[in-house]
């Protein structure tokens, strides 16, 4: 769904009276997509990039996690030592830039 047409649905829940909680379930949808996943919490599934936290320099970088080995890497690189890094935190990356997600 794009911005616009969220707003669209937003207008027409507005006019039923049930904007206050689909603004509320939108937000913590929202949020719930944006936050960083503590590794400690849980780890994620292999196959995709992700934002990546690591300690102890706290500074974002996207990795790709390895669910068989439990080995975070780089792109095209696997068997990166992490002796002196940490990933401490996750998250997905946002869609890329495109037109349709404009708006």
């Amino acid at each position: 769904m794009t911005k616009t047409e969220a707003i669209m649905v937003l207008n027409m829940v507005e006019a039923h009276g049930l904007a206050d909680e689909a603004k509320r379930m939108a937000i913590e949808s929202l949020s719930a997509d944006s936050e960083w996943i503590p590794c400690s919490e849980r780890l994620p599934k292999s196959g995709r990039y992700l934002a990546s936290c690591l300690s102890p320099v706290f500074s974002p970088q996207v990795l790709n996690y390895d669910e068989d080995d439990g080995k975070w890497f780089y792109d095209g690189c696997k068997s990166i030592d992490f002796e002196l890094l940490t990933v401490i935190a996750w998250m997905p990356l946002p869609k890329p830039y495109g037109e349709e997600n404009e708006a």
